[in-house]
Order: structure tokens, then sequence, then C-alpha cells
């Protein structure tokens, strides 16, 4: 259990307020609610006092029984990975169990393993009523996260909990947790951090951070434009959802982005018009475009943020775009959504290669 956690739950358990906190402590009520928030610290003086009013002894108020460190998480993360790659979604959920049993309130760890579990199962590509019980698993784990993460973790989670109701069509839960989720400010810590790199004199940190806000920017873009499509399908307004899907493909040709990413949304609008033929043409280049994997070095606005591919093998390239390939493949020939391709000669033909 946090730290912040710790002094949350047992003012509670006490019925104190943070008003009485501070004065005891002789600090602000803004400071102690930002203890509680987890986006600040007690000061190390103040923490022997604190326990004392809080009842509990330094070793709980540290957790030190509880937390992990950042690189812990990380190397259980790959570790968990790993497990899941050589031997599925089961051996994964019961790796981070047996983990969880010695940390049972380490929101980070329950948070990115949740994550990394999320993205393990979309890719599975496995049939909607096979998917329940891992997904009904990972809503249990974004939960926990809510109740006992810090302010980054708790609104992270709960974005992700709103998605995943909308999914089931529990809009009442999707509406809940997505009240827990704040609205933007109209300021951007990012930009704002890229600017005084930049009054510094240290362009190679601002571009940096620049280019993956474009990155980001561009992704939320991406997203409305997909949305509007489909709301303009309902509509009947072929010609809005049309000039959607090409918008986005002009943006992605613009900005230098991948291949099969300017070609997703003309893809998703086929789809929903339930065009065979245009869908199953525009899935021919995505698939192409997957093995021709978008080479972030050699774009002019993305090229400091490209990850370093030089000690990967071409082995391991060529396995990656296989899963890759094989796990929407597999996804489109489960998901309702994509049925009326399944009498379609070519579609099967592809999808008989690559499954």
């Amino acid at each position: 259990m946090p730290i912040n956690t710790i002094i949350r739950e047992k003012r509670k358990e006490l019925g104190l307020t943070q008003e009485r906190i501070a004065e005891y402590l002789g600090v602000s009520t803004p400071a102690v609610n930002k203890w509680e928030k987890g986006s600040s610290y007690p000061d190390v003086t103040l923490l022997p006092p604190l326990a004392r009013l809080l009842q509990v002894d330094m070793n709980t108020l540290f957790c030190f029984h509880e937390e992990l460190s950042e690189q812990e998480i990380e190397s259980f993360c790959k570790e968990l990975s790993q497990a899941i790659s050589e031997s599925g979604l089961d051996a994964g959920f019961t790796l981070l169990h047996e983990k969880l049993r010695a940390y049972p309130r380490c929101a980070p760890l329950v948070h990115k393993s949740a994550l990394l579990l999320d993205g393990a199962l979309i890719m599975a590509g496995m049939p909607a009523d096979e998917k329940g019980q891992y997904t009904d698993q990972i809503m249990e784990l974004y939960h926990r996260a809510v109740e006992d993460g810090d302010e980054k973790i708790r609104i992270s989670s709960a974005f992700m909990l709103s998605s995943k109701y909308e999914l089931r069509g529990d809009y009442q839960k999707a509406h809940e947790m997505l009240e827990l989720v704040p609205e933007r400010l109209g300021i951007d810590k990012k930009q704002q951090e890229a600017s005084i790199y930049m009054k510094e004199g240290k362009m190679d940190d601002a571009v940096r951070i620049l280019e993956h806000l474009l990155q980001m920017r561009l992704s939320e873009i991406m997203i409305i434009l997909m949305y509007l499509g489909e709301c303009a399908v309902k509509k009947d307004d072929h010609e809005m959802a049309g000039y959607a899907a090409k918008a986005w493909e002009k943006t992605a040709e613009t900005f230098g982005l991948w291949e099969y990413s300017s070609q997703v949304l003309k893809f998703h609008t086929a789809v929903l018009l339930k065009d065979e033929e245009r869908a199953v043409s525009l899935l021919k280049r995505m698939l192409f475009a997957i093995r021709t994997p978008w080479d972030m070095k050699s774009t002019v606005l993305f090229r400091d943020i490209a990850p370093d591919i030089s000690g990967i093998d071409a082995s391991q390239k060529q396995n990656s775009e296989k899963k890759l390939l094989s796990g929407l493949m597999s996804e489109m020939k489960n998901n309702p959504m994509y049925d009326f391709l399944q009498t379609n000669e070519e579609f099967l033909r592809i999808a008989k290669r690559f499954l």
C-alpha cells in the first residue's frame, strides 16, 4: 500500500480530517491533500509525528513490505511478457497472482501488469466468448489500481475501465468511471517543459518532448476522425465518413507516418459499410505494410524518438511480424464485426495464409 494510501485510509479510520492532520503537524491543509493524492510527500522530519498521529509504526508508513521499486516492476513485467509469449495468458495470470500475494497493494505493479495483459489479450485474437474470463480478471486489476493507486494511476485505470464498460454496453458504469478522469487543462505541462528547455538552449531535450507530443496528438486526431466516421455511417452520411477517412490518410502521409496507419480509417470505414471488395483490397495493403515496418529513423519529425533496433536480429523481427499478422487475422476471424467477410474467398485465402 503506497504511503499516500496509508495516510488517507488511516486518517479516515481514526475519524480525523485533513485540517486536523495539518494543524497537528503545523502544515497547510493543501499540503496534506497533496500527500494523500501522491503528488508530494511529507518532509522527513514530519514522519515520526505523522506515524504517531496515525497510530502506525514507521515500517507500515513506509510500506517496506508492500512496495516494489520501478526497476523491480519493470523486471517483473519482462518476466510476465515472456511467460505469456511462451506459455499463454493463463501462465501470465498465474505468475501475476503469485506476485500479488507478496505485494497485494502495490498499485504500480497492478496497473502495469493489467496494461500488459490487456494488450496480450487483444493480440491473442481469440473468440469473444473465450475472452470474457480474462477480461473480468483484467477489469478487477484496474479496479484495484483505482482504489490503491496515486492520482496518475487512478486516472489511467479509470479511463481503461470506462472503455471496458462501454464495450460491454454498461454505459452507466462507463460514465461513472469517466467521472474520475479530469478534463484536460488548457495548458500542457510537456509543452511548457519543452519551452523551458529551448530557453536553456537544450534543443535535443526539447525536440524529443515535442516529437512525443506530436505523435500523441496525431493518435488523438485519428481516434476523433474514426468516431466521426462511425457517427456518419450510422447517420447514412457516407460523404462525411469517406471524407474523414481520406483526411486521415492525407494527414498520415503529410507527417510521414507508417503506411499501415494511413490505411486504418479507410479500412474501418469499408468494414462499417460492409463493402467486401474495398475492405479486402485495403486489408491487403495493410498486411503488406506490416511486413514493411515503419522506419522512424528515416522520418523528419520523429527520428529523434525512434527506438534503437540495432540489437534486434532478423529472426526476432520476423517473429514479431508473424505475431502481429496472426493476431490481426485472428481478431478478424473471431470478431462479429467482420462476419460479412467470412464468405469472401479472397479473405479466406488471406486468413489461411497468416493464421
